[in-house]
């Protein structure tokens, strides 16, 4: 089953596109789609000829060192060279002009942050039908900037983008179906948008299309076809794709299982910063599974995902700290992963951090916490929480730490 999609960004957003037919636009659309060394490429030689918005990417570039190594002074110059030219295409109504005047304003790059104008300049460009505009108006109506928040609209500014062709916005019609956000909750209607999208090799369309294969959404289940899909989209980079087909050859669904290429997937992945990605990673190191068994690179990766708040990594770093596993054992530690597990609802954590109430173990003993926590654990259907609740009531108690 795949992590759920995202409504990304602007800076995700906006991907190769049909529908944008200048070389600057082109440079736009590589950049956004982190395609860093075509956008520089495109956007030199737009940036040459004059194409405005061809400077603002060149300017975005250096901006952001993605592409060529930062330049801030070289970066504002180019921004500038750009405003020089939108800024009077704008207030003539070009809708080119609108969006990149639009986007400095929503950025406040050379100009002041004014996402008023912002969302007046982009209006007026997605009016036009730009689809660059459209798109930003619609993650703006996402996100409530400039605008009062409305995923209805949002939803009818991608879905304009979407019939021009474009591959984001497809998917992104594909997203707002799948959760009934701002759309009719239709997994049909998701499964043909994210085709669409995958189709013109949109990594994030391919990823939705792997999920409905693999949930069945909108079409029969097919493992072997949601792999494929997520493949495709791993192989672009895709961060949540690279964790699903690490997952999916880990257990070999869809593909024949193949613990080495599970944690080849899963470090792509867990380098992009997924924690769940990072957990997995590191119980491939615990258990020496497509990799030299490791205790002190499985602490490394748990503690990695755990500092991001991902219950599964918080409970395997406790256990690792209360065994002096890959770390020097240290209860108190233990004690404090485990309630930031516990209070996530992980009942393994709800059940140990009692049992270290009981035993006053890295805590200051305390039985009506550990009863607390017991109960909770009990709640979910933890049988040993359950017999533990039993024994605290009748006066007993028994065995500290994580099982």
């Amino acid at each position: 089953m795949k992590t759920g999609l995202r409504l990304a960004p602007l800076a995700v957003l906006l991907a190769l596109s049909s529908a944008w037919g200048t070389p600057g636009d082109a440079s736009m659309a590589a950049y956004y789609a982190s395609r860093y060394a075509r956008a520089l490429q495109l956007a030199q030689a737009g940036a040459r000829s004059g194409d405005f918005v061809a400077q603002f990417v060149l300017g975005k570039i250096y901006e952001q060192g993605k592409g060529a190594a930062q330049n801030r002074n070289a970066g504002d110059e180019w921004v500038r060279k750009s405003l020089a030219h939108a800024t009077p295409a704008a207030m003539s109504g070009d809708a080119r002009g609108q969006f990149v005047l639009g986007r400095v304003y929503c950025e406040g790059w050379v100009l002041p942050q004014d996402y008023g104008r912002c969302a007046r300049l982009v209006s007026q460009s997605a009016r036009q039908g730009y689809a660059a505009a459209q798109i930003a108006l619609g993650d703006m109506f996402e996100r409530g900037r400039g605008v009062a928040r409305d995923p209805r609209q949002a939803f009818a500014w991608y879905h304009k983008a979407a019939e021009q062709g474009d591959p984001v916005a497809q998917t992104f019609v594909g997203v707002k179906h799948e959760t009934g956000d701002g759309a009719p909750r239709d997994n049909g209607a998701a499964f043909e948008w994210y085709r669409k999208a995958a189709a013109q090799g949109y990594a994030e369309g391919e990823y939705g299309l792997g999920g409905c294969y693999d949930d069945g959404l909108g079409v029969a289940r097919d493992a072997r076809a949601a792999a494929g899909w997520y493949l495709k989209a791993a192989e672009q980079g895709h961060a949540l794709a690279q964790l699903q087909i690490g997952r999916m050859y880990d257990v070999g669904r869809g593909v024949a299982k193949n613990s080495s290429a599970a944690v080849g997937w899963y470090r792509k992945s867990a380098d992009q910063g997924v924690p769940e990605a990072q957990y997995c990673l590191g119980v491939m190191y615990a258990n020496g599974l497509g990799v030299a068994k490791n205790p002190d690179l499985a602490a490394l990766w748990f503690r990695r995902s755990a500092e991001q708040g991902y219950a599964d990594a918080e409970y395997a770093l406790a256990t690792a700290s209360f065994h002096g596993q890959g770390a020097f054992k240290d209860y108190a530690e233990t004690a404090s992963w485990l309630r930031k597990a516990a209070v996530q609802g992980h009942v393994d954590a709800q059940f140990a951090l009692g049992m270290m109430y009981v035993q006053g173990v890295g805590v200051k003993q305390d039985r009506g916490e550990a009863m607390t926590w017991f109960r909770q654990a009990a709640k979910q259907g933890h049988a040993k929480a359950r017999q533990a609740v039993r024994e605290l009531e009748a006066g007993m108690s028994s065995g500290p730490g994580p099982q």
